[in-house]
């Protein structure tokens, strides 16, 4: 689209140019028929009455710039209107109608300057009529030219009216458009930072005057281990997916918006520091329920943080929440942070048991009074080693404190604590660790003795599933079955 052209442009007009050329020309033949003009008089009006409308419609479908086209043709309208008040020899009604209708129509479609431009051909062509079919001067209408005239007073008015009409809502739905565009980002259709701030401001400021809201920084990494130019191209396809799982999830007050290529923060207005928790998981569970975001192994991470008093600014509050992401981000993979919490938790499957668990207690409770009436004692760590699940036998023989969080950190505590695994001759936990996660994802599934600091001995059975999920299975063994293994 050329400058010239602007996308707002006013319609063309065709139909009514037909329509008022038309009734013009009837107007302007009683004219010539009371002045019993001669039929050199009439060729000119007909054409331009007649075939002109045609003809420029046909020049502004062919043009190369439609916007200049039309222009042109509305100059050729005057200039042809000068020609036809002399043919007139000046009669009153019509002449003025050709002067007010052609001024209107030049001013409607550009304004000052081709109305200016317009006058000036229509006076050219009023010279030209005069100088071709000589000055004669006959001011007086006749009832039938004004009964003729009457027509365009009346119809010429409403075309305009219905012209601009047009041009009116076509304007009204490009701002709305254009407002659109402005809030919302082309990509995900969440909101921009900026329009996303102003929204986020209004929240905080009646936070100042005693309501509650909480703040959701959500950030993913769903292109781990690839080059950049594939996870360019996959954090383009995850965005749509991304937005509408989100806009799906969440309430329509919950203010959404894309902070920067691969963070997103959610404002919930009237939500406490729990109930914002509880929508970390809804979106969890949606992303991993939406097929397009799994194939793109879409992983998450979450910044919590509840409105307080304290915070003096808008920035206050999005910098805890920010921290908070920071520190679940360090953690690993589908994590949560709380802002003035140390803890980090997990989102993951770990949060699905969780909820389990909150839904049918009975279920989980009877699973694990299973496990210890047999004798067993489980554990189960995801992609990332974390402790997700656990009976108690299997905290009591691996020692598992309050704050362990990996396999790492339970077998450091047992190295250095002396209890639990016998770690043998083992001086360098860290190289031990090395061997042994090497070890443990090695096979599917794999049987193994382990033998205790008490001197008892467990039997092991370990599989591995779902891209480096690990589910240890441990009994008691005798000793006597420990040597012959």
């Amino acid at each position: 689209m050329t400058p010239q052209e602007p996308e707002y442009r006013i319609p063309s007009g065709h139909r009514a140019r037909q329509v008022t050329l038309l009734f013009g020309f009837l107007a302007l033949a009683s004219v010539l028929w009371r002045q019993q003009a001669p039929l050199a008089h009439w060729i000119l009006p007909a054409l331009f009455c007649l075939g002109w409308p045609y003809l420029a419609r046909e020049l502004a479908e062919q043009a190369l710039s439609p916007g200049v086209a039309r222009r042109r043709n509305i100059l050729v309208d005057q200039f042809l209107g000068g020609v036809m008040i002399a043919i007139m020899r000046f009669d009153m009604l019509p002449s003025m109608l050709v002067v007010l209708l052609g001024g209107l129509n030049t001013w409607r479609q550009g304004g000052g300057s081709l109305l200016a431009r317009g006058v000036g051909l229509q006076a050219c062509g009023l010279l030209l009529g005069v100088l071709s079919y000589g000055f004669m001067w006959s001011p007086h209408s006749s009832l039938l030219t004004i009964f003729l005239c009457a027509p365009l007073i009346m119809l010429h008015p409403l075309l305009i009216g219905r012209s601009l009409d047009k041009v009116v809502a076509r304007l009204r739905r490009q701002r709305k458009e254009h407002e659109r565009r402005l809030r919302h980002d082309p990509e995900s259709g969440l909101f921009v930072r900026r329009y996303w701030e102003s929204q986020a401001q209004n929240v905080f400021s009646r936070c100042r005057q005693g309501d509650i809201a909480s703040l959701i920084c959500l950030a993913f990494d769903p292109v781990a281990g690839r080059d950049d130019g594939v996870a360019s191209q996959t954090r383009d396809a995850l965005f749509p997916s991304l937005g509408e799982c989100l806009q799906r999830v969440l309430r329509d007050g919950d203010i959404v918006g894309r902070l920067d290529d691969s963070t997103i923060g959610i404002v919930l207005p009237g939500a406490s520091q729990a109930q914002a928790r509880l929508a970390v998981l809804r979106i969890r569970r949606a992303v991993q329920d939406t097929p397009q975001l799994q194939a793109l192994g879409v992983t998450l991470c979450f910044g919590v943080a509840g409105y307080r008093p304290e915070w003096l600014a808008l920035a206050d509050w999005v910098r805890q929440a920010s921290q908070a992401l920071y520190r679940a981000r360090q953690v690993g993979r589908d994590c949560m942070a709380v802002a003035g919490e140390a803890a980090v938790e997990s989102v993951g499957r770990a949060a699905d048991l969780e909820a389990l668990h909150a839904r049918q207690p009975q279920l989980m409770e009877k699973l694990f009074e299973g496990l210890e009436q047999s004798g067993c004692g489980l554990g189960l760590f995801d992609p990332d080693d974390r402790l997700v699940l656990s009976n108690a036998l299997f905290r009591e023989w691996f020692s598992v404190q309050a704050d362990t969080k990996t396999f790492a950190d339970m077998m450091r505590y047992c190295f250095h604590h002396e209890c639990g695994p016998a770690l043998g001759s083992t001086q360098d936990i860290d190289a031990w660790l090395q061997v042994v996660d090497h070890m443990r994802r090695s096979e599917f599934c794999r049987h193994f003795m382990v033998d205790m600091v008490d001197g008892g001995c467990l039997s092991a059975l370990e599989t591995s599933f779902g891209d480096g999920w690990v589910l240890l299975v441990l009994n008691r063994a005798d000793v006597t079955e420990s040597h012959d293994a």
